[in-house]
């Protein structure tokens, strides 16, 4: 009976260390869990934001650099259209040589169209010239001559449209810069692609994928092994506090 009458403190000995340990680590294991998984939904709120932040420096880095070509190209042929009138064919003529030979990034061009929708200038296509272009859409139904006419007519700016891209074929996000030439009705304009800052964008979203997936293992290792340290702590502590009342529940069985 007294063997029987010790076994039987020690299993309630053993239940309440079993039951104080789960109190005191339970709470420590679920608030571990919450601040990893904080730090986690953290990292992946500034990674979206950083990457979103890095798109938009990039995409207007491409801008400006159009904008930039389209105003030295109309410095290019100031000389001319300064000193011509509204209706000088040959004046005009020499104008459009000089921009059919204006060449950036490769084999980017510029590209004029007379206020009506009429090509004056596509040097990779010149056969065109001269075709009213004003209905031209994109896939999405979106005008793109009227739209840069338009643009142009208004002082000026960039103008968004779809286009099938040379290398690929397939419809890409093109950003065009528009510029006017009031007196002899034209709009002078270049565009870029935004493939090459995707493309950009890929890779760095891949490198903040792995630097996330890095920082989120990191973070659980982490908190895992102060976990570890904790809940050995806190056995021995557990294990210390209880010891005067398990020789206190011996000595009475007993």
């Amino acid at each position: 009976k007294s063997f029987m009458t010790t076994q039987k403190a020690r299993v309630s000995w053993w239940n309440l260390q079993t039951k104080t340990m789960t109190l005191v680590l339970v709470p420590i294991l679920l608030v571990t869990l919450i601040l990893v998984g904080m730090k986690s939904y953290q990292s992946i709120q500034s990674s979206h934001e950083n990457l979103a932040h890095q798109r938009e420096e990039l995409l207007a880095s491409r801008e400006q650099a159009v904008k930039d070509v389209v105003l030295a190209a109309k410095s290019a042929i100031a000389p001319i259209y300064d000193k011509a009138g509204p209706n000088d064919a040959e004046a005009k003529a020499r104008a459009a040589e000089v921009l059919r030979s204006i060449r950036f990034d490769g084999k980017n061009y510029i590209f004029v169209y007379q206020y009506d929708g009429t090509k004056v200038v596509l040097p990779h296509a010149r056969d065109k010239e001269g075709t009213n272009m004003i209905g031209l859409q994109d896939a999405n139904g979106k005008y793109l001559v009227r739209g840069l006419i338009e643009t142009a007519q208004e002082g000026g700016g960039f103008y968004q449209y779809s286009w099938p891209h040379p290398e690929t074929r397939k419809d890409e996000a093109k950003y065009s810069y528009a510029a006017p030439l009031e007196k002899w009705g034209w709009m002078l304009g270049a565009g870029v692609y935004a493939v090459d800052v995707e493309e950009v964008m890929a890779e760095a979203q891949a490198t903040a994928n792995e630097n996330l997936r890095d920082s989120i293992i990191s973070s659980l290792l982490t908190a895992l092994a102060l976990f570890i340290v904790v809940a050995v702590v806190a056995g021995w502590l557990v294990k210390r506090t209880l010891q005067p009342i398990r020789s206190a529940a011996e000595a009475m069985s007993s």
